[in-house]
């Protein structure tokens, strides 16, 4: 019987390299991939600062290649891991968290916007704009990067208007959030690695709520008082220990279809009192018009169009003039302000035509009186 062929260093080498890989994660090994995903893998196992300062080395081309390729690539692992269902076989009958609303029809002849295939993945630190093609929409399109650096925090954005402990997952850490509202006033943390310490961030946010719930006093002072008494009771210090922060939210829906909120200001000190006065100027501005519960047609059952408009144009002055004071750009939070306005207006004006319907049905001796001319 023919005595076994001894092994060569190399082959006993590429057997070292071949079990060191089954210890490695499959999108972190570098044998037997393309060149691209080899890059990645590199890539994943630097912090943010090294890979930001390795991107900005590459070309354009380069950075671009990288993308197209790890895109398609993220497209076909999540199509096989959705059950079948594709971005372009998405409708009312698959699974609502699988709908692509964002797809349009071939038919109306417009170009595909991102869809979540697309924004599933995206590279640190690249601020060029680029063309990329996802495999199931019918024409490329511009994937603006800048949103693609914003896309792994969509979720946490989401989740900024509910209650609790916000995840999000950002160079392979995690970090957690705490949030929670305590009447018009929004408290948040800074973020933190350690989940025992996210906890007790909300338990100390969670006090501070019950008391302000609990509290008969005005609004601002219940909401001093129950900060001080929490972090007095706990022995936290609000600014070096939790950078404790706030915003506040003023009812505008009627004129922008939303709340508007103030800065964000650290809830201790001066800059407490600047958040305070801040709140007080914009409630001060908004009670010229009725604060509760209502819709279009209800708060025009109150005051005429003109008064509304007036009232807006007081509350849009003091709104701007906070921001400025801030140090944000009046400019930029007029343009914003304006593009809420114009997506809100087809609501008003018609809500204001089943006003003067429902007006003009009602006998004379009911009839409400106030200006027919809408400004």
């Amino acid at each position: 019987m023919a005595s076994a062929q001894p092994q060569t260093p190399s082959a006993n080498r590429h057997q070292h390299v071949s079990r060191r890989n089954k210890n490695i994660p499959q999108h972190l090994r570098l044998t037997g991939r393309s060149l691209e995903e080899r890059l990645r893998g590199l890539l994943s196992r630097l912090g943010s600062e090294q890979r930001r300062q390795m991107l900005s080395k590459l070309t354009q081309a380069q950075r671009q290649r990288l993308e197209q390729r790890l895109l398609a690539k993220q497209c076909e692992i999540q199509r096989k891991s959705w059950q079948g269902f594709s971005v372009a076989a998405c409708d009312e009958g698959a699974d609502p968290g699988m709908r692509c609303d964002r797809l349009p029809s071939a038919r109306q002849g417009r170009s595909c916007e991102p869809c979540p295939d697309c924004r599933a993945w995206c590279l640190s630190a690249l601020s060029v704009q680029q063309v990329a093609a996802c495999p199931q929409c019918p024409k490329p399109r511009k994937l603006d990067t800048r949103k693609l650096l914003k896309a792994s925090l969509v979720q946490v954005r989401g989740q900024k208007r509910k209650q609790g402990v916000c995840k999000r997952k950002f160079a392979g850490h995690i970090s957690y959030e705490v949030l929670c509202r305590a009447g018009p006033f929004c408290l948040s943390t800074k973020w933190t690695r350690s989940r025992e310490v996210a906890e007790q961030y909300a338990q100390v946010l969670n006090g501070i709520r019950q008391r302000v719930l609990q509290s008969d006093a005005a609004e601002e002072v219940r909401f001093r008082e129950a900060i001080a008494e929490e972090l007095r009771h706990t022995g936290l210090r609000a600014r070096e220990d939790l950078s404790l922060a706030f915003v506040a939210h003023v009812g505008a829906r009627y004129w922008v279809g939303r709340t508007l909120e103030t800065p964000r200001f650290a809830a201790s000190g001066a800059d407490l009192e600047r958040g305070l006065m801040a709140y007080r100027r914009l409630r001060e501005a908004r009670m010229a018009v009725f604060e509760g519960a209502c819709n279009e047609l209800s708060l025009l059952m109150k005051h005429s169009p003109g008064e509304l408009s007036e009232a807006w144009q007081r509350l849009r002055v003091v709104y701007l003039d906070i921001w400025e004071q801030a140090g944000h750009s009046r400019e930029r939070v007029a343009r914003r302000l304006d593009c809420l306005e114009a997506k809100q207006r087809p609501r008003r004006l018609q809500a204001e035509q089943r006003w003067r319907a429902r007006h003009a049905e009602l006998p004379a001796s009911r009839n409400l009186v106030w200006p027919t001319q809408v400004s």
